[in-house]
């Protein structure tokens, strides 16, 4: 089963206020400055989820959303990942750790946490270490993808949509770029 889900801390602004198949999980209509609290909230969603559903996790405010649910399902299966992250061109919350990721001739090298999909029992795994020393949700993702990309016993799959198969950041890219094709954004 696939549960879409977003953190809007003011679903009156959100895009997907209308949209049945999005879960907004923000336990609050408050927001606390704390970026870490969509980590927080998608961990008590999963304690709730059965192990081999599939989350997919997109930001309420700077993502839309084009496909339909059987298309997601579709294209993180053939991903064969446990998760799967959106990539981005620019290495944010720090550049310094730029050379830890592996080598891509793709403009989309690095992680962002904004939209995210994976099995709950692989989020869960994720989501379990302390959080406590990251200033941010993407700087948390960020070094347990590194440390997991590099890990020589790897228990579980993490690949970064790095040809934007199922998620297309535009942080950094020009809107000469893309091109709608078929209802959908397309590289020019």
């Amino acid at each position: 089963m696939l549960h879409l889900l977003t953190y809007a801390t003011d679903p009156t602004k959100h895009p997907y206020i209308n949209c049945p198949t999005i879960k907004n999980i923000s336990p609050t209509t408050q927001w606390t400055g704390n970026f870490k609290d969509k980590l927080n909230a998608v961990q008590a969603y999963l304690a709730r989820t059965p192990p081999t559903d599939i989350i997919c996790f997109v930001d309420a405010y700077d993502v839309t959303c084009f496909a339909q649910p059987v298309e997601i399902l579709e294209k993180f299966i053939a991903f064969k990942a446990d998760v799967v992250f959106s990539a981005e061109t620019s290495c944010y919350p720090w550049s310094h750790v730029k050379s830890l990721y592996p080598t891509t001739l793709s403009l989309y090298k690095y992680l962002n946490s904004g939209s995210y999909i994976g099995y709950a029992w692989a989020l869960q795994r994720m989501l379990s270490l302390d959080m406590s020393q990251s200033p941010c949700d993407q700087g948390y993702l960020t070094y347990y993808y590194l440390n997991h990309v590099h890990d020589t016993q790897k228990t579980m799959t993490v690949e970064l949509d790095r040809h934007c198969v199922l998620f297309q950041t535009a942080y950094g890219i020009p809107w000469s770029h893309f091109v709608i094709d078929g209802g959908g954004f397309i590289m020019s």
